[in-house]
């Protein structure tokens, strides 16, 4: 009996420490020296620098978070990028085929979309990249990474159905 009951308290403590670990991963983090990097090419860009690095703004404007508060920013997209990229299920770390560009048409993230083609969760940057559903724009299922730059050099990810 005693034997059932310590394992009881040790499954509850491992629970709340992983539910622990999930809430910290949920706000702004130290984003690995590889995001950082990118951090460092994109964010001062000027809306003119974002077209002649190839990047084209959606017409469309800002995204709305169809979950509630919140949005994705306007999405400029590289054509080329994405096209190496999506079809193929892939997320290259060093070429980002989305910038997420604010009210002002400035850089505040990066992202990253590959079609499903059976490769199962995906992993960029340490975040792990679950099966996003179809939404307007991509209407298949999808696998997606946002990293939203952060003060004081810090990130926040998107990387799920939720967050995303």
């Amino acid at each position: 009996m005693l034997l059932f009951v310590a394992a009881g308290v040790l499954l509850a403590l491992v629970a709340g420490a992983a539910m622990a670990a999930q809430s910290a991963a949920s706000g702004p983090v130290d984003p690995p020296p590889e995001f950082a990097q990118l951090r460092q090419q994109y964010e001062g860009l000027t809306p003119e620098q974002v077209v002649a690095a190839g990047y084209i703004p959606d017409e469309g404007g800002c995204i709305p978070n169809p979950e509630g508060a919140g949005a994705m920013g306007t999405h400029a997209i590289n054509g080329e990028h994405l096209t190496a990229q999506f079809p193929n299920g892939t997320m290259d770390p060093t070429t980002p085929p989305v910038l997420l560009l604010g009210e002002s048409g400035e850089v505040i993230g990066l992202e990253w979309e590959a079609k499903d083609v059976g490769q199962g969760p995906m992993q960029l940057f340490g975040q792990t990249i679950q099966i996003q559903p179809g939404h307007p724009g991509v209407e298949e299922p999808h696998y997606m990474l946002h990293g939203y730059f952060e003060p004081n050099g810090q990130v926040l990810w998107g990387n799920d159905p939720q967050t995303a």
